[in-house]
């Protein structure tokens, strides 16, 4: 491998000769675009993963099926196979993680863990913009809400842990990486896609007041990190980063951005936050966040000199491929929030 530089903001060069990558987890979103990443740098590409649905970029790579919770199949399937690095997508079972430390011990060069911002959930009270040294792995008593997010957070909290702790005991050569919540294209959750469809109907979009403030990340630049990540590991190896857009917003600036990517003004209406616990229940993104998500970027800007865009900057990206490139029916998500938005504004009373 060759580097342009050794300062700490030089863009390293394609590898000079073809590496290998193993990508653990589901390939309908983050691990496709992934996938599509490393193989166009050059990289060859093995996938594991439990989906039996095949990604369209599967004949140029080695694709192994599998569930990693038969941890016996999982280890004979990647014997005698070294990688340069390896990326985890979003695990959540602390037990499979475990299993997955265990065997890519001395069988990756570089392993890259992704986790996600909401871990910052389950820590009450942390002063915002949350950094990466303030989540505590020591949880006791209850996580304080019933939402299926908070339990989520658990998951990935619990895998994260197992990762961390390899890190100090063993020199596991890792990275973690908190990202926050993904936009873009072939998003099986249809995130953006529910508040598009809200916005082009016409009909009045309900406002939860107070609302915490968050950030996105674009899929597309995510990639583009964890690919910079993969070709410098000696500046990320053993560190924990946040990764988020540059731009914090709230619901209300979320929605008037998306709308003004599609030439359209919002009819926004404000309900106070304890009348809107149907939607909160919901989960749809972003109904979920209950508190301000705000993850503090500077120590992976300052150490790898990866800033990603603002959400202003690539909402017109997600809004041009759902109205050109998505062929699909609306999501379930879209019917259900907008029938429990009317049961709400039929109380009346709202501006």
């Amino acid at each position: 491998m060759t580097f342009k530089s050794d300062r700490s903001d030089a863009i390293p060069e394609a590898p000079s000769e073809r590496q290998s990558v193993l990508i653990l987890g589901g390939f309908e979103f983050v691990g496709r675009h992934l996938a599509e990443s490393f193989l166009k740098a050059g990289w060859e590409v093995t996938a594991y993963t439990s989906s039996r649905a095949k990604p369209v970029m599967h004949t140029r790579m080695r694709y192994l099926e599998g569930d990693r919770s038969n941890i016996p199949f999982f280890k004979a399937s990647l014997e005698r196979l070294f990688f340069d690095c390896s990326i985890d997508i979003f695990p959540e079972n602390p037990q499979v993680t475990d299993a997955t430390v265990q065997i890519l011990f001395g069988r990756t060069t570089h392993h890259i863990h992704l986790s996600s911002d909401l871990v910052y959930l389950l820590t009450p009270y942390l002063p915002r913009p949350f950094r990466e040294d303030q989540v505590t792995y020591e949880l006791g008593g209850t996580i304080g809400s019933h939402t299926r997010w908070y339990s989520k957070a658990l998951g990935l909290l619990q895998a994260e842990a197992v990762v961390a702790k390899a890190i100090k005991d063993k020199g596991f050569p890792a990275t973690i990486l908190r990202i926050s919540h993904p936009s873009g294209p072939h998003d099986p959750s249809f995130g953006d896609y529910v508040h598009i469809l809200r916005i082009l109907d016409s009909q009045p979009l309900v406002v939860p007041v107070p609302f915490g403030s968050f950030r996105h990340i674009y899929v597309l630049d995510l990639v583009e990190a964890v690919l910079k990540i993969a070709l410098s590991p000696h500046k990320a190896v053993h560190h924990t980063f946040n990764l988020a857009g540059s731009t914090i917003v709230d619901l209300e600036e979320y929605l008037t951005l998306l709308a003004y990517a599609l030439e359209k003004t919002p009819n926004l209406v404000r309900i106070p936050a304890e009348m809107c616990a149907p939607l909160l229940e919901e989960g749809a993104y972003p109904f979920y966040y209950e508190r301000n998500l705000i993850a503090d970027t500077t120590s992976i800007e300052k150490q790898l000199g990866i800033r990603p865009r603002g959400v202003e900057r690539f909402l017109g990206e997600v809004v041009e491929w759902y109205l050109s490139s998505y062929k699909g029916p609306p999501p379930e998500g879209y019917q259900t929030l907008r029938k429990r938005e009317k049961e709400l504004l039929s109380l009346g009373g709202f501006k």
